[in-house]
C-alpha cells in the first residue's frame, strides 16, 4: 500500500466510558471506520481464496484439549476461575520485548504458565484473594527475577490494578463467590461482555469521528475461553460437545481484535497498510492506545475476519477463524514466516 495522504495522526481518539453498546454497534462501527480508514485497508479479492483455505484447516485439525502447563484443568470450577483471571490480564503485548519468556518463547504462555501454577499452589481460593496479588506477586507469577526490567515492573504494576479491580466487584457484588458470578452471567454471553465491561481494566473503547467504536477485546475472550473450558471437560465426559457450549454463545463474538491476528492477516495480504505505517511497525516505533492507526489496524481486522465468515457462509463464526489465525501464528511450522513481519506494538491493558 504506498504511501499517500495526510501524516500519521499518533493519538487523536477520545475514551468511550460508556456502557457496552452490543455485537451489532460493534460490529457496525468497526465496519464503518474500515470503510474510510486511510492507512489500512482489506484486500477483498483475496478473501474468498483465503477463508477457503481457513475452512480446509478447519477441518484437518483435531478438536484439542486445553494445552497442559497453560491452563489450570483440576477441577471444572477451578478452570472456569482461571480463565476469568487469566483473561483479565490477558494484555501486555507491547511490554513483551521486556519479559524474560519461559521456553515458549511467548509473553502470553509467560503469564499464563505462571498463572497455572499459581493455581496449583493456592486453589480453591475466593475471589477476594485477587486483591493480594500486588506487583511483587505478579512478578513472581510472570517469572521475573528482582533484576526485572523496567517493562516488566510496569506491566506487573498494571496486572495487579486490574486483578485488584476484578476481586473487589466479585467480592462486593458476587458474595466473594466465583461460582455466583458464574451463575449469575451464565447462558447469555452479552451480559457477561456487560458484566466484565462495567470494569475499567476491560473498557476498550474509543470516540474517533463521532463512531463509538468497542472492541471488548477481553470481556469476548473471556466467553470463549469458558466455552473452551466447557467442551474440555464435555470431551473428558464423552459428552457431545453442543450440550456443553451455551447456545449462540462463541457465534456471536467478533475477533478478539489485538496484535496477532492483524499480524497473520497483513502477513497473508488480506490486510495492507500504507507505506509509512508499515515503516513506522517495522522500525519498532510505538503505535499508542488511540491513536488513528491503532484503531484502524483494530476496526480492519475485526471487519475483516466478518467478511472471511460470511465468505464461507457462517460455517466458520468470527471467533473460530480468530482462533484459527492467532494458531497460524504460533504453528512452528510457520514461525519464520510471520514473525519476519512484526506485529504493531501498543502499551495497554486490553491487549
Amino acid at each position: 500500500m504506498d504511501r499517500e495522504g495526510p501524516p500519521i495522526r499518533l493519538a487523536s481518539a477520545g475514551a468511550d466510558n460508556g456502557p457496552f453498546a452490543g455485537f451489532a454497534a460493534l460490529r457496525g462501527a468497526a465496519s464503518e471506520i474500515a470503510q474510510d480508514a486511510e492507512l489500512v485497508r482489506i484486500d477483498d479479492r483475496a478473501l474468498e481464496l483465503y477463508a477457503a483455505g481457513l475452512a480446509e484447516e478447519e477441518r484437518d485439525s483435531q478438536e484439542a484439549l486445553l494445552e497442559p502447563g497453560i491452563w489450570f484443568t483440576r477441577t471444572p470450577n477451578g478452570a472456569t476461575a482461571f480463565a476469568l483471571v487469566a483473561d483479565c490480564i490477558n494484555f501486555g503485548s507491547g511490554y513483551f520485548p521486556g519479559l524474560r519468556k519461559d521456553r515458549s518463547n511467548s509473553g502470553y504462555k509467560t503469564m499464563a504458565a505462571g498463572l497455572a501454577a499459581y493455581f496449583e499452589a493456592n486453589w480453591p481460593f475466593p475471589p477476594s484473594r485477587l486483591e493480594l496479588l500486588d506487583p511483587p506477586a505478579m512478578l513472581a507469577i510472570l517469572g521475573q527475577a528482582e533484576d526485572a526490567s523496567a517493562e516488566a515492573r510496569e506491566l506487573a504494576e498494571m496486572m495487579a490494578v486490574a486483578l485488584t479491580g476484578l476481586g473487589v466487584r466479585l467480592r462486593t457484588e458476587f458474595g466473594d463467590s466465583f461460582e455466583t458470578f458464574f451463575a449469575r452471567t451464565a447462558g447469555e454471553p452479552s451480559g457477561l461482555v456487560e458484566e466484565l465491561y462495567a470494569l475499567d481494566a476491560y473498557r476498550d473503547g474509543y470516540l474517533w469521528k463521532g463512531i463509538r467504536f468497542q472492541p471488548a477485546k477481553k470481556a469476548q475472550i473471556t466467553v470463549s475461553d469458558l466455552s473452551l473450558v466447557r467442551n474440555h471437560f464435555a470431551r473428558l465426559e464423552g459428552l457431545p460437545v453442543a450440550e456443553a457450549a451455551p447456545a449462540a454463545g462463541p457465534v456471536l463474538l467478533t475477533a478478539f481484535a489485538d496484535n496477532s491476528v492483524p499480524q497473520v492477516l497483513e502477513a497473508d495480504g488480506i490486510l495492507g497498510y500504507r507505506q509509512d505505517l508499515s515503516q513506522l511497525i517495522a522500525s519498532g516505533v510505538e503505535l499508542e492506545y488511540g491513536s488513528q492507526a491503532e484503531i484502524e489496524i483494530r476496526a480492519c481486522t475485526i471487519t475483516a475476519v466478518e467478511r472471511l465468515s460470511g465468505a464461507l457462509g457462517g460455517a466458520l463464526p468470527p471467533a473460530g477463524i480468530d482462533a484459527l489465525l492467532w494458531n497460524r501464528k504460533h504453528d512452528p511450522a510457520r514461525e519464520d514466516h510471520y514473525r519476519a513481519r512484526p506485529s504493531h506494538k501498543t502499551r495497554s491493558r486490553f491487549y
